[in-house]
């Protein structure tokens, strides 16, 4: 449990070395997403470093696994590396581990260990020759299903026999038996379910639709509406798709590539010397685009959204490619306004490093040849699009889900992760439409982001309807959240279970009716 009851005791043993009482206390150890708990005799000068042998001694659990305390603002948070040499708290919550029960012989693994390997197993399913062997399985007639049921399973097989070793187990059917037992404990850990869920789309025992459901339900979400709601048109002439992360997998592959393709080129290539001093910011390495796309995609719920330019008769002289010009990817989270029994600390939000930027085209407003408004206001407003166009070259910041459950009030928020479009577009507006009629729907909070420092993305923002909550602005965000969420959230509890986004400037659009402070 994340508050483990505060139960510490003083013991005075004898010290066998000099005949003198000798005085132990007792740290109260517990478990992620879990009610185990064990109680932890140690030393009263003992060390964190101590604490830890001790743990790897009795439970077999590695010292490397991550130790939890409570910070200032009620979260959970891991102690610093600095803090090996310091006396550990008496409550204490172990980061990634299964469970303290001996002889289990996955022990020695840790919920990184398992994303790690899910996540190569999950690579190679995704590779073509695997999935031609997916789709011969799925697609076997009644003469030949036995050869094709074989050869789906032979390659099963050789996928688990490079990848399972590496963590520990063989790849004969004992050692398949205990990964899978290992993936049955750890299931409860939501970015594990999550890969969990996309592997078996790869393996084509889920459809991308029944895997989201299952996501949604394991979120406490309302169910999917069928075929509703995942194409929608704005301005007439741009057209948005949405992409299940689980469709990104397979079904809608090529689509979602190129989304990535256009994202990937406007956060990072065309800032490679103005944001990156060409790939050289140390610490900062600019990821591969198929790297960007997988860091993505891994939070529970995403969704990339596609936006195209289609034909239409009002708009005849716009372009009428298919080609993406915008490109966007969001996801639901659970933020809590307390301190919860059961919150993950970001390990699918491990960083892309360095700043994603969102080259927004466009801003909102009628554009030229649409209803409403006289015609000269609309050219104007164009024009002004087109000038944000420009500007907006950069945007959403550096890279560097969890369930609800007991702990207090919580709050719904889309996570704007990134978007882009090209220039003079409008297909940032379009998405951001998008965006929020997706909120709606989904009866989100709130919108968040977080944007680089570049003038012009930093001016499109609250012409969107988003405010900027920088240092200093703690109170306004407190009292904003409360005026429009009824919960005084801090500031810093709320960017704490956010992505973490060094360098970068919050925004917020607050979407109920209340008026923004």
């Amino acid at each position: 449990r994340a508050s483990p009851a505060a139960v510490s005791s003083w013991v005075h043993t004898e010290d066998p070395a000099c005949g003198r009482p000798r005085r132990t206390r007792c740290v109260i150890v517990g478990l992620e997403f879990s009610d185990e708990t064990a109680s932890v005799t140690l030393d009263d000068e003992a060390t964190l470093m101590d604490f830890k042998r001790h743990l790897e001694e009795r439970y077999g659990i590695p010292q490397r696994a991550a130790v939890l305390v409570g910070s200032p603002c009620g979260l959970l948070e891991p102690l610093p590396g600095a803090s090996e040499g310091v006396r550990p708290p008496d409550n204490v919550v172990l980061k990634g581990v299964a469970s303290f029960r001996e002889g289990h012989v996955w022990r020695h693994l840790l919920e990184e260990d398992m994303l790690q390997a899910c996540g190569e197993l999950n690579q190679l399913y995704e590779q073509p020759d695997f999935q031609e062997e997916v789709r011969k399985w799925q697609e076997a007639a009644l003469g030949d299903a036995t050869a094709r049921v074989k050869n789906f399973r032979s390659a099963i097989t050789a996928a688990r026999a490079k990848v399972l070793p590496k963590f520990g187990f063989d790849a004969s059917p004992a050692g398949i038996r205990d990964w899978e037992r290992a993936v049955e404990r750890f299931a409860r850990f939501p970015m594990l379910a999550e890969l969990c869920r996309k592997n078996k789309v790869l393996l084509g025992m889920l459809t991308p639709e029944q895997a989201r459901r299952a996501q949604r339900e394991a979120m406490g979400l309302k169910a999917l509406v069928p075929d509703a709601g995942h194409t929608s048109r704005h301005r007439n002439w741009l057209e948005v798709v949405e992409i299940f992360s689980e469709q990104a997998l397979v079904a809608q592959r090529g689509e979602a590539d190129e989304v990535f393709r256009l994202l990937h080129n406007r956060i990072y290539e065309e800032n490679r010397q103005s944001l990156w001093c060409g790939g050289n910011v140390p610490g900062h390495e600019i990821p591969t685009c198929k790297a960007m796309a997988r860091k993505y995609l891994e939070p529970p719920g995403t969704t990339v959204l596609r936006c195209v330019a289609v034909p239409s008769s009002t708009a005849a002289h716009r372009p009428k490619a298919t080609a993406a010009v915008g490109g966007a990817v969001l996801f639901p989270l659970v933020v809590r306004a307390q301190a919860s029994a059961r919150l993950d600390f970001g390990t699918g939000f491990q960083a892309i490093p360095g700043p994603a930027t969102l080259g927004s085209g466009g801003g909102g407003g009628t554009g030229a040849g649409g209803g409403g408004g006289d015609g000269a206001k609309a050219e104007r407003e164009g024009e002004d699009e087109s000038r944000e166009d420009d500007a907006l070259n950069d945007g959403v910041g550096a890279d560097s889900d969890s369930s609800g459950g007991p702990g207090g009030a919580s709050l719904l928020v889309g996570y704007v992760n990134a978007l882009a479009a090209l220039p003079g577009s409008h297909a940032g507006s379009a998405l951001l439409e998008r965006v929020e009629e997706m909120a709606v729907a989904e009866e989100w909070d709130l919108l968040a982001l977080h944007s680089i420092g570049v003038p012009g993305t930093l001016a499109f923002w609250p012409r969107k309807g988003f405010r900027a909550y920088g240092p200093g602005k703690g109170d306004l965000f407190r009292f904003a959240c409360l005026q429009n969420c009824g919960v005084a959230l801090e500031k810093d509890s709320f960017e704490r279970q956010l992505p973490p986004r060094p360098g970068c400037l919050l925004f917020v659009k607050w979407l109920s009716k209340a008026a923004d402070p």
